[in-house]
């Protein structure tokens, strides 16, 4: 669960670095960058979900019942 949530969180932290350079902050005002930016959320909420989802552990089968 702590590395799926790394993982989401990776890309973002280094945009937010990115974000203190006026050259990132320009390229990402204009349209297309704002819908890599839109993309790149769907993406990571997509990939969470799936990271979740292939990393629970299976339900354990009642002995007695």
């Amino acid at each position: 669960m702590n590395a799926a949530r790394l993982a989401v969180a990776a890309p973002w932290v280094v945009l937010l670095l990115l974000s203190t350079r006026p050259e990132a902050v320009s390229a990402y005002a204009r349209p297309s960058g704002a819908l890599v930016l839109v993309t790149g959320a769907a993406l990571t909420t997509a990939a969470y979900r799936a990271m979740l989802r292939i990393g629970r552990l299976p339900d354990e089968q009642r002995v007695l019942v």
